[in-house]
């Protein structure tokens, strides 16, 4: 339920977030319809897989919905977690060699990238390569 605010609500494989940039938002999980409340400043990661739920204090509230502004950020979430987003922010196709790569943590800002240099950015700070053919990026 809204009561006021401005929030971001983020889906990737089976985890929900939900990050408070101004406002107050409940946000209502589980199988049992676990009620947790938000305010600024706040976010929600929620497993559908495991049904966990944390909640916690964003680094900064200023970056939620900030990939309306073309700005994509992460803070020490796992490579994979960031390559799908960046499949969907470019409509690319990103694989692994090694899948042991994908719980690489990493913190990182993109800021008006383009694809090129987002790529750059990400596989310098995970510490891995990649290949691209066509509309398909390889991490290595």
């Amino acid at each position: 339920m809204d009561i006021g605010t401005e929030f971001n609500i983020r889906h990737f494989g089976g985890e929900v977030a939900v990050a408070v940039a101004r406002g107050k938002v409940e946000v209502r999980v589980g199988k049992e319809g676990r009620v947790t409340p938000l305010e600024k400043g706040q976010q929600l990661h929620y497993d559908s897989v495991s049904h966990r739920i944390v909640a916690d204090s964003l680094p900064d509230a200023s970056f939620v919905g900030a990939w309306r502004r073309g700005v994509l950020s992460w803070r020490r979430r796992p490579l994979k977690e960031v390559t799908d987003e960046l499949e969907r922010y470019y409509g690319v196709v990103i694989r692994y060699t090694h899948p042991a790569d994908q719980s690489i943590l990493i913190t990182t800002v993109l800021d008006r990238r383009s694809l090129e240099e987002a790529l750059d950015i990400v596989a310098v700070t995970a510490g891995v390569r990649y290949t691209r053919k066509g509309n398909t990026i390889t991490f290595q």
